[in-house]
């Protein structure tokens, strides 16, 4: 399967904030290599290499060649007939796949010969990743850096949402989420949607210019197709987000289980994103904004997460009463209504950035989540097949069966009676650990179980 994930440049389309640029590197011609798309975690199978050269010198460049390997291992070498001019950046893919089997790599790509002259070759660019099976299916995080002051981001956005929305995009189910933060400049600066949650996240990534588009802790394109590709790269975290609804005050709840044991350090972020707004008083072409994040709970800096074991759930639970009308600058007030909202998890890598796991929550509307309250217990537990289980009151139930990988694997409809014994069969299923979700008269409740034979 092609894993590929591209870093072009989006220099046509960049507003820097006022800072000191910074000339090119050196006299004559340099290639610096600075970045290549591999990540913590991969599946194993061919994937193309690709990235971002930059050229650091002073001079055009007529043509280079780069080479990668993988542990140390013969280079594969590939020549680029493109003309660089200094301070310009590249594309790069390579024709020739990496296969990856599974266990710990090195990829190291590194710049060699610029045609019609010689270089030395620099250091180039290491990533080590870890290709295993096993995990989950990833939902990609994009987060924006833009603004209603910046005639570039307006001009971005006129492609970059058409491309999210057709995506499918903080839709539940659809595996790509969105959070875009409204900065307070170019001038005038006049935003109504900046608040410091979007300043916080601001100085985590540096960003100095926008429009500043990530995917998973990454500058990108944001084109469908790298989207995509990264929607393939499998993610070692399960995340399941929802919230209930009380008024206008809603309660969050993420569960996140690892399927590997994790070192480092993390965070996991909650983002309440308003699904659109009009504001006519933009100074850009664009009025129309979606997925803008208005608050983050418990705030921008999200819940630490260390010492992550594989199977060992964590669960984080934050409540916010929101305001709906009067956004300005500096407060979190809804465009709209506590109906206009999605929410948001994604849980990120303190060191390198990388967002690991990204979650939509699904709409509250009729749907309580009430953990096990309503289902009894379910038993045997561990079971080699069947399952039995209780129901507090007589309803039509909806049953489905889901697996750690987030997968359902059952579904059924079924009349439940007050204090009856219900059976589920598993038979069918493999062995693990599967969640069993029961909704019914407005109500879904959820059980584990372990399925051994």
């Amino acid at each position: 399967m092609n894993h590929s994930l591209l870093f072009a440049s989006i220099a046509t389309l960049f507003l820097a904030r006022p800072s000191a640029l910074h000339a090119a590197a050196a006299d004559g011609p340099g290639l610096e290599v600075t970045s290549v798309n591999v990540h913590d975690f991969t599946a194993p199978g061919e994937h193309v290499l690709s990235g971002q050269v930059t050229n650091t010198g002073s001079t055009v460049i007529h043509g280079f060649v780069l080479r990668y390997a993988v542990d140390g291992g013969a280079p594969v070498q590939q020549s680029f007939g493109v003309d660089l001019a200094p301070g310009a950046s590249y594309t790069y893919s390579f024709s020739t796949p990496w296969d990856a089997t599974e266990g710990e790599h090195t990829v190291t790509v590194t710049s060699g010969d610029l045609t019609g002259e010689v270089v030395a070759l620099n250091g180039g660019i290491t990533a080590t990743t870890k290709a295993m099976g096993g995990l989950a299916d990833r939902t990609v995080v994009i987060e924006e850096f833009t603004s209603s002051t910046c005639w570039p981001c307006a001009d971005f956005n006129q492609t970059f949402d058409p491309t999210l929305s057709s995506l499918g995009t903080n839709t539940y189910g659809s595996r790509v989420a969105a959070v875009k933060y409204q900065m307070n400049w170019p001038d005038p600066g006049n935003d109504p949607s900046y608040n410091a949650h979007g300043s916080t996240r601001r100085n985590f990534y540096t960003v100095e210019g926008i429009p500043f588009p990530l995917l998973d802790g990454t500058n990108t394109t944001g084109t469908a197709s790298v989207i995509n590709d990264r929607k393939e790269v499998p993610s070692p975290v399960l995340l399941d987000v929802s919230y209930t609804r009380d008024g206008n005050s809603i309660t969050v709840t993420a569960r996140m289980t690892p399927l590997i044991d994790l070192s480092g350090s993390y965070k996991l972020h909650l983002a309440v994103t308003e699904d659109h707004y009009h504001y006519t008083a933009s100074v850009t072409s664009q009025d129309d904004y979606h997925y803008v994040m208005r608050t983050m709970l418990p705030n921008a800096g999200g819940t630490p997460m260390t010492g992550l074991t594989a199977g060992e759930e964590r669960v984080v639970t934050e409540t916010v009463t929101l305001v709906p009308g009067g956004p300005a600058q500096g407060n979190f007030n809804l465009w709209g209504t506590v109906d206009g909202i999605t929410v948001v998890a994604f849980l990120q890598k303190t060191i390198g950035k990388e967002i690991y796991q990204g979650a939509i929550a699904s709409s509250p509307v009729g749907i309580e989540e009430v953990g096990t309250s309503a289902l009894g217990k379910l038993y045997p537990n561990p079971t080699d097949g069947w399952v039995l289980f209780q129901y507090a009151e007589n309803a039509d139930a909806h049953i489905e069966v889901v697996d750690l990988l987030g997968h359902t694997v059952l579904r059924t409809d079924r009349m439940l009676r007050t204090g009856q014994l219900n059976r589920l069969d598993l038979s069918a299923l493999g062995n693990g650990l599967y969640v069993v979700n029961v909704t019914a008269n407005g109500v879904r409740s959820a059980g584990r179980v372990m399925l051994e034979r």
